[in-house]
């Protein structure tokens, strides 16, 4: 077994987000390898095609992952939840004289940083013999084709 497949396996065990995004980029690249023994504008067709595959496997990822934390948040018997807000920004004004020319910057950034951390104790409500069935359920109706 290669590198990336370990490497793949691992991702997969560790979230299910990052063993898509892992997949996606994958298929990503060998879609652009094929498509650029074709000629530059079909490479550029396969890169747009493939950032919007991207985006939509990341929401659907996303979406996945709610769906798994609400389902064992539903069969827990106790839930704690802690979460974390960071929001920190920054700014820059320069200006610079040289000769007979004058240039003036501005930059900006912000970022916004929210970390949920979840507990669970104790499991009601589901069989637990009918676990691997629902995961085969899952895993059969979130395929992307």
């Amino acid at each position: 077994m290669s590198g990336w497949e370990v490497a793949k396996r691992v991702a997969w065990s560790v979230s299910p987000l990052a063993g898509l995004v892992m997949e996606g980029a994958e298929k990503a690249t060998n879609a652009v390898n094929a498509a650029s023994d074709k000629g530059v504008d079909a490479l550029r067709e396969e890169v747009a095609k493939q950032e919007i595959r991207l985006k939509f496997e990341l929401q659907k990822a996303k979406i996945d992952q709610e769906l798994a934390i609400a389902q064992r948040i539903r069969d827990a018997e106790t839930v704690e939840i802690e979460e974390f807000y960071d929001r920190s920004a920054k700014g820059e004004l320069g200006a610079k004289v040289d000769g007979s020319v004058a240039s003036l910057g501005l930059g900006a950034e912000g970022k916004s940083v929210t970390k949920r951390i979840y507990h669970f104790s104790g499991r009601h409500g589901t069989d637990a013999s009918l676990v691997p069935q629902i995961i085969e359920s899952s895993n059969s109706d979130s395929e992307v084709r």
